[in-house]
């Protein structure tokens, strides 16, 4: 069975049913991370740390443990996302001898889980970029094309997931930062609501936009991840039915490409059937106003 293209799920169905342990399932990891290091996307990362981890799970029966909702299996963490043991470096040059004391409380939620610790992903620097060109680590790579960019500033945490490094990584967002990568290397990104998710153990960009965000290979894996994450916030019974939602075609998907376009009509269809009421209303001076108030 070839492990690395395993969603998050997959992952843990295998190692619950016993199909392969944590240990071989992260030795093909860190096999295959060997063959495509020209990536660059991690800032820290030790593969006999990863392995010790996988052992330790495997001896302790944890990835045989239903309650255990992410036992054995690795992800990967932005370096503005706070982890023990591991530099926080938020990608600049000023922080480079930074060690945080504590994780932050989303990598908590995580490893109260059972994931497994990987390493931590490059970034742009201090978030302020959507490229992940970055003069200080030097860039992440797009795991599709070397030569080009994985989006930002979320860089590594995408391009670890598109690589099949991991099946999982967090990235942060405060105007796309997940949604950039995610989109660039061919993965899932979620941005939740600003709120849902603690932001405590996180270098700050912005205070009121930050946000942490799971990427993943599937939707079922960011909802899982989201339930982790959102704990007492989460709520996955929510009725759709009734909710008025906005509609900005003209300034929103006038310029889409066909077969994202196709896709953006089935996700209204399907919202449609869910008893979404869908209110066609665009506000074309909207990006100037962002422009104008966000960002300052």
């Amino acid at each position: 069975m070839k492990l690395i293209g395993l969603s998050v799920l997959e992952a843990r169905n295998g190692l619950l049913a016993g199909r392969f342990s944590a240990q071989e399932y992260c030795q093909e990891l860190v096999d295959h991370i060997a063959k495509n290091d020209a990536l660059e996307a991690w800032s820290d990362f030790d593969a006999q740390r990863l392995l010790d981890a996988a052992r330790d799970v495997d001896q302790s029966g944890a990835t045989r443990n239903e309650a255990q909702q992410l036992a054995g299996v690795p992800i990967a963490i932005k370096d503005n996302i706070d982890v023990v043991g591991y530099a926080g470096t938020a990608g600049t040059g000023v922080l480079q001898s930074r060690r945080p004391g504590q994780n932050a409380a989303v990598v908590n939620s995580l490893l109260e889980a059972g994931a497994l610790m990987a390493g931590k992903t490059r970034m742009h620097e201090l978030a302020i970029g959507i490229t992940n060109n970055n003069g200080t680590t030097g860039p992440a790579r797009n795991p599709y094309d070397p030569k080009r960019s994985p989006g930002g500033s979320s860089g590594g945490s995408g391009t670890v997931v598109g690589a099949r490094f991991t099946p999982a990584s967090l990235g942060t967002d405060t105007g796309g930062s997940v949604r950039i990568p995610a989109a660039l290397c061919g993965v899932m990104g979620l941005r939740p609501t600003t709120g849902r998710y603690s932001n405590a153990g996180m270098v700050p960009l912005c205070r009121t936009r930050d946000t942490a965000g799971p990427i993943t290979r599937t939707v079922a894996d960011l909802e899982l991840f989201d339930a982790l994450m959102a704990g007492d916030k989460a709520r996955l019974d929510v009725s759709l039915s009734g909710l008025r939602v906005g509609v900005p075609r003209d300034s929103q998907a006038a310029d889409l490409e066909p077969g994202v376009a196709e896709r953006y009509e089935e996700a209204l269809k399907t919202l449609k059937r869910l008893g979404v009421v869908l209110v066609e209303a665009d506000m074309p001076e909207r990006d100037a106003l962002n422009a104008a108030t966000g960002f300052p």
